[in-house]
């Protein structure tokens, strides 16, 4: 049973059918089928496969989890326990490892406990968005802690970033050229998303490194 929001109720049936067939080992891929348990543990199953095949395919998950540093809500409740706060200050250190790529670490970790205290009590238990907003209106905080912040307006806009990427990856892989290997889309996509403009592009060049790859049969009409 579904209520819409203007106060009309839906009912659906759900029918759910035994799946014939065997997976890649040879299992059967549904060994219930009929009744709404079987359905509940199928797509328990069909879920929890969907997640691993994420992992596999992102293994580097640990550089978004990283991310917590900067969302307090992961933070661990209030405590004067030494060894809870020695925990606590062990798990940013490594958080921040993870960063290596994006900002001078050394320099990170001069801000680090300083920074995390600040969040620690000052935006406890919210979420990053919340917490950058109250954050980011006190402009004492910002010139204190400049390089964390700066790693903190990156992973806010990470996640566009992705999406662009995605977008751009659909566009340059079209049904006409879905036989391009990784290597090639992946530069197609960076010269589309990082290279210059086409204007600036000199394409004398880029035909000489073309023509002499491998011996071509070009016509003189090509020639620049």
């Amino acid at each position: 049973m579904y209520v819409s929001d203007d106060g009309k109720e839906i009912s659906h049936q759900i029918l759910y059918a035994k799946i014939l067939g065997n997976d890649a080992n040879g299992l059967p891929l549904d060994k219930e089928g009929g009744d709404v348990q079987s359905c509940i543990n199928f797509a328990k199953r069909f879920s929890l496969k969907v997640i691993e095949c994420v992992n596999d395919r992102f293994p580097d998950v640990c550089f978004f989890n990283a991310a917590r540093l900067f969302s307090p809500h992961y933070y661990p409740r209030r405590t004067k326990i030494v060894e809870e706060i020695e925990a606590r200050e062990k798990k940013f250190s490594k958080w921040i490892e993870k960063f290596g790529s994006l900002v001078d670490i050394d320099n990170c970790k001069v801000e680090l406990l300083s920074f995390t205290d600040t969040l620690y009590y000052g935006c406890e238990g919210m979420n990053m968005l919340d917490a950058w907003r109250f954050f980011g209106s006190n402009k004492n905080w910002i010139q204190i802690y400049v390089i964390l912040t700066k790693l903190w307006q990156v992973m806010l806009v990470l996640p566009v970033s992705c999406e662009r990427g995605l977008l751009k990856q659909n566009l340059i892989k079209t049904h006409a050229r879905e036989c391009l290997n990784v290597e090639m889309l992946e530069a197609l996509m960076r010269a589309s998303l990082l290279g210059p403009s086409i204007e600036n592009v000199e394409w004398k060049k880029v035909y000489d490194i073309w023509n002499l790859a491998k011996p071509r049969r070009t016509s003189s009409k090509l020639c620049l």
